[in-house]
């Protein structure tokens, strides 16, 4: 396993993009590569490996690098001093099959799945209470004002007009959730039966008044 699959470099990560390389597989993969670290022999081992190379394999070297093929030179001899000195290499760890790699893609992939809906539940609860809250808000600045709104609701009813009456449903709305934290539920309803009673004779309003009493 190589190192560094935790943390691709821009290319690798272009390389997965156009390849098309299963991100949960190459996650699975990279739990057993080691942190990317520098190989090789060291720095003096280098030296030293240099100063006993034969002048006349540097001589041609040279010659090379003048002619401008030194960048595949420089190849070649990193590939010569690794094979001659030894590279510093990355413990295998546990080999696994494909199969299980397969299986521990799928867990990972499961537990995503799970973590993605357990982060949409949080969202969902946070924006659940931040509109509860701006409910509440809302409901506060009403108080003591019931009887006004009352009187709005019958004003935007008399008008007989679609809007105005769901502007009085938005109202009324607003006038029962006041009731039930006050506790005064029985007078809203009496209140409201009473504008049904009145106003049996507009079948629009009285769609709108069966979502609020049923």
């Amino acid at each position: 396993m190589p190192p560094g699959l935790k943390e691709l470099d821009t290319p690798h990560e272009s390389f997965v993009e156009f390849m098309q390389v299963d991100r949960d597989l190459l996650a699975v993969a990279a739990e057993a590569s080691a942190d990317l670290a520098p190989t090789g022999p060291s720095r003096d081992a280098t030296l030293t490996w240099l100063a006993a190379l034969d002048g006349g394999d540097k001589d041609r070297w040279l010659f090379q690098v003048l002619e401008g093929d030194g960048a595949r030179l420089r190849w070649a001899l990193r590939k010569r001093l690794r094979d001659e000195l030894g590279a510093t290499t990355h413990e295998a760890g546990e080999r696994r099959t494909a199969g299980e790699l397969v299986e521990r893609t799928e867990t990972l992939a499961d537990e995503r799945m799970r973590q993605q809906e357990r982060e949409r539940a949080e969202r969902r609860r946070q924006k659940a209470e931040r509109r509860a809250a701006a409910r509440q808000r809302h409901l506060d600045k009403l108080v003591g004002r019931e009887p006004e709104v009352w009187s709005q609701v019958a004003e935007l009813i008399a008008t007989v007009k679609p809007k105005a009456y769901d502007q009085a449903i938005v109202l009324l709305t607003d006038l029962r959730d006041l009731a039930d934290r006050s506790g005064s539920r029985a007078d809203w309803d009496a209140r409201t039966r009473a504008l049904r009673e009145a106003h049996a004779r507009k079948p629009s309003l009285l769609r709108r008044l069966d979502q609020l009493i049923p």
